[in-house]
């Protein structure tokens, strides 16, 4: 099983005096509107040669943790509030959802008699799903 983990990537143009964007969008309150500083990717490595598996990226950082599990279903989210479950040998993806708000935490798995469920925190709400 690939190890995974999770990458940044900075633009860091306008932090070393680069030029302003050309987009020139104003927020409410007159201030430019910025993009967003980076974007996080959950990435698997193979442990014996550390070269990459497969990447899946994200549209924002995230600082949400990952759960796998022995069926090969790895679970993360991020800021921009989704939720989504990958196959771990593939990194594809196989449910996606939005909770509203960012996910802070990572998600945790249990089970009650014959069934499992994945429960993880967006905002201030607690969201289980019942796995199949």
């Amino acid at each position: 099983m690939p190890l995974v983990g999770g990458e940044l990537e900075h633009d860091l143009s306008d932090q070393r005096g680069g030029e302003e964007p050309e987009d020139d969008h104003r927020r409410e309150d007159g201030r430019k509107r910025r993009e967003a500083a980076g974007h996080g990717a959950v990435i698997a490595l193979d442990a014996r040669t550390g070269q990459r598996q497969w990447k899946f990226d994200m549209t924002d950082v995230t600082d949400s943790g990952i759960l796998t599990t022995a069926s090969n279903l790895l679970f993360t989210g991020g800021r921009e509030g989704f939720f989504q479950a990958l196959d771990a040998r593939t990194g594809a993806l196989l449910w996606k959802t939005n909770l509203g708000a960012a996910i802070n935490s990572g998600p945790v798995t249990y089970r009650i008699g014959n069934k499992q469920y994945v429960a993880t925190v967006s905002g201030l709400s607690l969201f289980v799903f019942a796995l199949d």
